[in-house]
């Protein structure tokens, strides 16, 4: 659960527009300060309620299945890099 979360953090960042220009007074920056973290929030609520839905809609296919896969597939990836540029150093001697 600690990687969807942080992958629903990382979206939330991406997908909620940042500050906006006119926040020259401290009283502006903070109010659009509070609308900025209440918009992440609203936003972070939409995409757990959405995965929510898909869970219920798709038990066999469930979220953390899902990123556990993904996991393992870059995991695995990477790991294969890894072993073919050590065995490329090995011949290269």
């Amino acid at each position: 659960t600690a990687v969807v979360d942080k992958i629903i953090e990382t979206a939330v960042d991406v997908f909620t527009p940042g500050r906006g220009t006119g926040e020259n007074t401290w009283w502006m920056r903070s109010l659009r300060l509070l609308e900025h973290k209440a918009g992440k929030t609203q936003r972070e609520l939409d995409i757990r309620s959405e995965i929510r839905r898909w869970d219920d809609q798709m038990p066999f296919l469930h979220h953390e299945l899902l990123v556990r896969y993904a996991a393992g597939f870059l995991s695995s990836g990477l790991a294969m890099v890894i072993y073919d540029y050590i065995r490329g150093m090995k011949r290269r001697r």
